[in-house]
């Protein structure tokens, strides 16, 4: 063990509120109605803002629309080092119609856990990281390098703090970024790449008992599929991701029973590996298209991609991984085995732009994302603060 492992271990000078702190936070946080869509931050955006503040850093509120804010904080270092981000989203899916045991937007403590929609997903990481950096700065430690926060809305959709966040200035020489999506503490370091692909077929109308005066697009859109589930997507199975997958996932057609469809539209849900072209799937796909339109005249489709991002994996081997594996050992005192994940984070926006480690740890379970009676586990949620605060102080000393 050398100089800085036992600094870490023995005398860093976590406060004895920490724990305390972490968990008031993180049930004020899922009391603060943030669902998307049609997404309305600004409420969330500006308490983290206030907290932060509060606490020595530097924070902006970034507005994208009226009701709607990212939070961009920066403690800073001497330069001696180049930056640490952490990265977690403040909106969350809506509740839905199911009941709840717990009010989703109580932030109840019960049973070691704090229940509500967004506690695990990821509201529990959010307020780690905020604890987290508010220990960093109340130490009085001289950091060599920025510690900087991208807290950022519209995560569920569009990616719309992400995007707007990317090209800061203060983003742009990282050493790594820790994003704080749910894992349960796990280490994660490669995620699924994402491709959401819309294609729409497009006849004529007429009415239900001429069909032959019309152009069914139900019809059209029946042979696209039969023909796209014969289709080859080459790719390497990755030892932590698996293998590709495609699902269609929406299907949307015709306007009543008595008229010929003029318009039918389908999704499809695509997730790619490490080495996977994501062009050369959209190319097989437009090939395909254009195939059926030579073949028949009266065959029109067209294609959108409206999600897209590549899959990414950090080397198991690189600096950051290993100092993480280490602190997240000392904090929970289980060695961690990385992974991966089949969803896909902000880092799909953040690394191309920015290529450096990615490593995804937080204290939610990632199965509890979306459900009902979601909950945080009040022993992970203390865990994650100390181990964001350790990585921000052993990558930034």
């Amino acid at each position: 063990m050398d100089e800085k492992d036992g600094l870490i271990k023995d005398m860093f000078p976590f406060p004895n509120g920490i724990d305390s702190e972490v968990v008031d936070i993180c049930s004020r946080l899922v009391s603060i109605k943030s669902f998307n869509p049609p997404g309305n931050e600004l409420e969330i955006a500006t308490f983290t803002h206030n907290y932060l503040v509060a606490a020595g850093l530097h924070s902006e509120l970034i507005f994208h629309e009226p009701q709607r804010a990212s939070v961009l904080a920066r403690l800073p270092g001497k330069g001696d080092k180049k930056a640490l981000l952490f990265s977690a989203h403040m909106d969350t899916v809506p509740v839905g119609v199911e009941q709840w045991q717990y009010p989703p937007y109580q932030g109840e403590l019960s049973q070691g856990k704090i229940w509500g929609r967004g506690s695990a997903d990821m509201k529990g990481g959010l307020a780690a990281i905020l604890v987290a950096a508010k220990t960093i700065a109340a130490s009085g430690i001289s950091l060599s390098g920025d510690l900087v926060l991208a807290l950022s809305a519209g995560e569920e959709v569009t990616m719309l703090g992400a995007n707007a966040l990317v090209h800061r200035p203060e983003l742009q020489q990282l050493q790594g970024i820790l994003v704080a999506e749910p894992t349960s503490n796990d280490l994660v370091i490669a995620e699924k790449g994402i491709l959401w692909v819309e294609i729409t077929t497009t006849g004529k109308t007429a009415h239900g008992s001429m069909p032959e005066f019309g152009r069914n697009a139900v019809r059209m859109m029946l042979t696209l599929i039969a023909e796209m589930d014969l289709l080859s997507f080459p790719f390497e199975t990755h030892p932590l991701l698996g293998n590709f997958s495609s699902s269609l996932n929406t299907i949307q057609g015709g306007i009543q029973t008595n008229i010929v469809p003029d318009q039918c539209k389908i999704s499809i849900d695509m997730r790619t590996v490490p080495g996977q072209d994501q062009a050369q799937i959209i190319a097989l796909i437009q090939a395909l298209i254009n195939g059926l339109k030579s073949a028949d005249s009266d065959f029109s489709a067209s294609m959108r991609i409206t999600q897209q991002g590549p899959a990414l994996a950090t080397h198991p081997e690189d600096p950051m991984v290993i100092a993480v594996s280490e602190i997240i050992t000392r904090v929970t005192g289980e060695t961690p085995l990385p992974k991966g994940v089949r969803y896909f984070t902000e880092g799909a926006i953040y690394v191309p732009v920015i290529p450096t480690p990615l490593i995804i740890c937080g204290p939610g379970p990632a199965e509890m994302a979306h459900q009902p009676d979601e909950y945080v586990e009040i022993k992970k949620l203390e865990q994650s603060a100390r181990i964001y605060t350790l990585a921000a102080y052993r990558l930034l000393k």
